[in-house]
């Protein structure tokens, strides 16, 4: 069991801009909408291009995507399905779960190098870390997942080591909602 954390210096740069367009491309060519995929590919290249204001002087984001954008995210799945398209195809994982950018992948231990080593290889800007099974034990996201002598995972709520465990006091001066959210 092994799991691949994306580590991204910038999420996208502006080489990467044509990939993410065709992806997205790709998607409404296969589950087509009623507006037409070259406005909305134009639409796309007008908001890859980020303007901000910072003391007095306006700047052009010519590197990346603004973190918090709603289009970041969906760039970044479309941009990381592209990459799992052109890297897992010769590999047939026994399982491949991803989340955002944290991947569970289950392979034999022989391929595990080679997947690394692949993944960072497409795009030297894109750099995954790996985390390899402690034991028969490995978490992932809120999960920790173990493998059973029988071969099957089983799983359970991971907690991290820095996890106090401690509630908000009801008689804080909190937004009554994430109060009402502890009990």
């Amino acid at each position: 069991m092994n799991a691949f954390y994306r580590l991204m210096r910038l999420l996208y740069f502006p080489q990467y801009h044509n990939l993410a367009t065709e992806s997205v491309a790709r998607r409404l060519e296969e589950t087509p909408i009623d507006i037409p995929t070259q406005h909305v590919l134009d639409m796309l290249w007008l908001c890859l291009k980020n303007y901000c204001q910072f003391d007095g002087k306006h700047y052009q984001q010519v590197k990346g995507t603004p973190i918090g954008s709603p289009k970041s995210g969906l760039l970044a799945k479309l941009f990381l399905q592209r990459l799992e398209e052109a890297v897992v195809q010769n590999l047939r994982p026994k399982m491949w779960l991803r989340y955002v950018d944290v991947t569970f992948v289950v392979i034999n231990n022989c391929e595990v190098e080679w997947l690394h080593q692949s993944l960072n290889g497409v795009f030297p800007d894109i750099q995954f870390t790996r985390e390899g099974a402690t034991g028969d034990i490995l978490p992932f996201l809120d999960v920790t997942v173990q493998r059973l002598s029988d071969g099957k995972l089983a799983t359970s709520v991971h907690r991290k080591d820095s996890n106090a465990e401690i509630i908000l006091n009801y008689g804080s001066n909190h937004p009554a909602a994430h109060k009402r959210s502890c009990v």
